[in-house]
Order: C-alpha cells, then sequence, then structure tokens
C-alpha cells in the first residue's frame, strides 16, 4: 500500500523504469558490491543513450521517502539506485 502511494506521487519519471525493472543496475559480486553505491556510471551510461533524467525539485523528499521504504523492505539495490539517482541530480 505505501508502495503504491509513493508511485502515484512520483509520477512518471526515470524511477518508474527502474521500480518496474525495464532499467537494471550491472550486477556486481560481492567484492565489488560496495563500490556499486557511489557508482554513477548507469546514469551517464543512459543519458549517453538518450534517455532523460530529471528529477524535479518537488519529487526529492517523495523519492528519498520510498528509497527508505525499500530499506525496510531489504531491497537494497533499489534504495541504492534511488540514492545514488537524487545524488546524481
Amino acid at each position: 500500500m505505501a508502495e503504491r502511494t509513493f508511485r502515484d506521487a512520483l509520477g512518471e519519471g526515470i524511477w518508474l523504469s527502474f521500480m518496474d525493472g525495464k532499467i537494471q543496475s550491472p550486477s556486481t559480486d560481492p567484492a565489488t558490491s560496495v563500490v556499486q553505491y557511489k557508482d554513477m556510471k548507469i546514469f551517464h551510461q543512459l543519458e549517453q543513450d538518450g534517455v532523460r533524467i530529471d528529477l524535479p525539485w518537488d519529487k526529492v523528499t517523495t523519492l528519498f521517502n520510498q528509497a527508505r521504504l525499500y530499506e525496510q523492505l531489504h531491497d537494497t539495490e533499489k534504495a541504492s539506485f534511488l540514492y545514488r539517482l537524487i545524488i546524481f541530480k
């Protein structure tokens, strides 16, 4: 229920493509997983591929709260992606 509420509040954006599994983070082995949390290559690659990565200021708090929800659900890959998106933009 909370996830649906966040999705409705966020509306359209790159985050929906990721949450729906249309964009995948590169898989990493456990030895490099710590580096993944700082890796911004995925966003640079998406921009090079012509994908617009916009993050309106009024969506930042909602996106952050969505990432926190993913953390609580132990979905750290999605949480990490959303945190990195906030930092990237």
